[in-house]
């Protein structure tokens, strides 16, 4: 856990500040949440949910949790205003994070995923195009493919507003505005044991059920010469269900050009938040 002061005046923080990864928030919980895609997101809704007692009638709305949260939960009249209110009032703010290295690798496996040529409307499609397009200078078919070298380097080259917020920085200029604590979600236990502690509620595990189960397990027996050749090829749209996937992390990426590019490219993430 990691206490973050504000930073930023609060006459200045207001709605807008709020409407981008629009944090969680019910009166049932004592806790204002904030979140980042790939940063365990899909689990700590769930976890919250269970927590304000909505997790069953979630799950039967949809088995995908994010549908009931932005189309039900979140665009409930005034809900925004609340979370604003709460802030002000002093309702304690979390927020979880994730090592930005591992991060920055899961959106790579994401906008590799098969799914992504199948699927119009994914996120993910138009990133392909973009990265293709920076490779190839010409609008290239998606299903080509792209090392997560070739990946790295197109992304440390964005301006992060103009990326979607998958693969930008978990740091938000708002988060300055109000004293919060990060939690780390490779400690989710802890972070969330931590919490119901405090919340006086029953203890849960991050495995309890939470988990999103759409993750891509890595492979334990490769060597750190061979994760990192693997990284120099492409991760193939086709592949069986034993593909070995190498881990990537900060540790994995120390004395490489992984560290040296992403380190710039999330340099407050990693300060802020431990890394």
């Amino acid at each position: 856990m990691i206490d973050l002061p504000a930073t930023r005046p609060p006459e200045n923080f207001g709605l807008p500040q709020l409407r981008q990864r629009q944090p969680l928030y019910d009166p049932s919980f004592p806790f204002v949440v904030l979140w980042s895609e790939k940063a365990a997101c899909t689990t700590v809704v769930r976890w919250f949910f269970h927590h304000c007692g909505l997790l069953e009638t979630a799950l039967a709305h949809s088995g995908w949790i994010h549908d009931y949260e932005n189309a039900i939960f979140k665009a409930r009249p005034g809900y925004l205003e609340s979370v604003l209110e709460a802030i002000r009032a002093g309702v304690p703010v979390v927020k979880f994070v994730r090592d930005p290295f591992a991060r920055a690798y899961s959106g790579y496996l994401e906008v590799c995923r098969p799914a992504v040529t199948a699927t119009k409307d994914h996120w993910a499609r138009p990133v392909r195009a973009r990265v293709l397009r920076a490779l190839a200078a010409t609008d290239a078919e998606v299903e080509y493919t792209f090392s997560f070298r070739q990946y790295v380097e197109w992304l440390v080259a964005q301006d992060p507003p103009t990326i979607n917020t998958h693969l930008a920085p978990q740091y938000l200029g708002r988060d300055g505005f109000f004293a919060h604590r990060a939690f780390q979600v490779e400690s989710m236990r802890d972070a969330f044991q931590t919490l119901e502690a405090e919340a006086d509620r029953p203890t849960t595990l991050a495995d309890d059920g939470y988990e999103s189960g759409h993750h891509h397990t890595k492979t334990a027996t490769l060597s750190r010469h061979q994760q990192l050749g693997l990284l120099e090829l492409g991760v193939p749209l086709r592949r069986g269900a034993g593909f070995p996937y190498p881990s990537f992390d900060r540790t994995l990426a120390r004395g490489t050009v992984y560290e040296s590019l992403l380190g710039r490219f999330f340099e407050r993430d990693l300060v802020l938040y431990g890394y």
